[in-house]
C-alpha cells in the first residue's frame, strides 16, 4: 500500500499520515518500525526491486530470444509493477540523504540495470561496431521508461504497443 502511494504520488507528496490510514494504524506504531519516512520509504523501494528482480530472474533463465526476453522484462515492469522512473530518480537526488540514494542505487543496479544488462550482453557480437553492451543498457532504459511508467502521458493519441518499440529499438527503422 505504501508502495502504490510512493509510486503513485512520489516521495515528498505522500505522507506518513496517509500511510498510517490506509494501513489502520496510527503514526507512532508506523514509528515504532521505521525511524522516520525516508527509512520507510528506502524499505519501499527496496522490496519492490527486489520483487522486480526475482521476476527478471525468472524471465532471464527461460532463455528466450532477446526480443522475447525484453517484451517480457518490459511487460512485467508495465503491468505488475508500474512506477515513474522520472519522478523516481528526482526523488532520489533531491528528496533523499546520500546514504539513502547509494542503498537504492546499489539495489537498482543488481535488481534492475543488471538484468537488461545481461540480455544486451547476450547479443553483444551482433551489436554495431563500437557499441558496448552497457551503453545499449542504458539507451534502452532511457527509451522504454516512457511506455512503462504509470502515467499516461503520450502525446499521440494511440501509444505504440511494448512490442513495436522493442523491435524498433533492436532492429532500428531502416532497411538492409
Amino acid at each position: 500500500l505504501a508502495t502504490d502511494l510512493f509510486m503513485r504520488q512520489g516521495y515528498k507528496q505522500t505522507s506518513t499520515r496517509q500511510i498510517a490510514k490506509i494501513l489502520n494504524i496510527t503514526q507512532p506504531a508506523l514509528y515504532f518500525h521505521y525511524r522516520n519516512k525516508e527509512d520507510l520509504y528506502v524499505e519501499v523501494i527496496l522490496n519492490f526491486a527486489e520483487q522486480i528482480g526475482e521476476e527478471f530472474r525468472t524471465i532471464l533463465d527461460k532463455d528466450e530470444s532477446v526480443e522475447g526476453t525484453l517484451l517480457d522484462m518490459a511487460t512485467v515492469l508495465k503491468v505488475k509493477h508500474p512506477l515513474n522512473f522520472l519522478m523516481m530518480l528526482h526523488d532520489l537526488k533531491h528528496e533523499l540523504s546520500p546514504d539513502a540514494q547509494q542503498k537504492i542505487y546499489r539495489v537498482w543496479l543488481d535488481n534492475f540495470y543488471q538484468p537488461f544488462d545481461m540480455v544486451f550482453e547476450r547479443m553483444a557480437p551482433q551489436l554495431v561496431k563500437g557499441y558496448q553492451a552497457s551503453d545499449v543498457t542504458k539507451h534502452f532504459l532511457r527509451v522504454i521508461q516512457s511506455y512503462v511508467s504509470n502515467e499516461e502521458q503520450y502525446l499521440y493519441e494511440t501509444p505504440l504497443e511494448l512490442k513495436q518499440i522493442i523491435d524498433i529499438f533492436i532492429r532500428g527503422v531502416m532497411m538492409n
